[in-house]
């Protein structure tokens, strides 16, 4: 009986310290950043932790849900890894996140390509983690 009750206690020990250190050690964890367009025209908004680096277009079809917002609109921005957050990443990448503005009139144009359009952007924000807390995880676009 003694035996199952100390196995329990481990248990129980393991799950919690499973559970403190899930945020690594940081006070705060947060997973996601909301991006809000509040212009009256439709936005693209893409985010990077690295400046300037692009690997997609965010018009192509596959993306597009994710990165366009309509007027009035909001998007979540999550990290894709699992058990890490915005503070942890950030801490670990450089300490900032990018994220670029586009017109999406201008993005679709047929005419336009995507690697012309990159440096085009109408807006870049460049934060760290107590900007984000101040802005309390939600950029505003404008």
């Amino acid at each position: 009986m003694k035996t199952k009750k100390n196995a329990l206690y481990v248990l129980f020990a393991l799950i919690l310290t499973g559970l403190i250190s899930c945020n690594h050690g940081f006070d705060d964890c947060t997973n996601t950043i909301y991006i809000k367009n509040n212009s009256a025209k439709s936005i693209y908004a893409v985010s990077t932790l690295k400046k300037d680096f692009f690997n997609f277009n965010p018009t192509n079809e596959n993306y597009k849900d994710d990165f366009m917002i309509e007027p009035g609109e909001t998007i979540k921005v999550k990290i894709g890894i699992k058990l890490q957050c915005w503070e942890q990443t950030l801490e670990q990448t450089g300490g900032y996140v990018y994220i670029y503005v586009y017109d999406a009139e201008y993005l679709e144009n047929p005419d336009v390509r995507w690697e012309d359009a990159q440096k085009n952007h109408i807006k870049l924000y460049t934060l760290n983690v107590n900007d984000l807390r101040d802005m309390k995880w939600e950029v505003k676009y404008p």
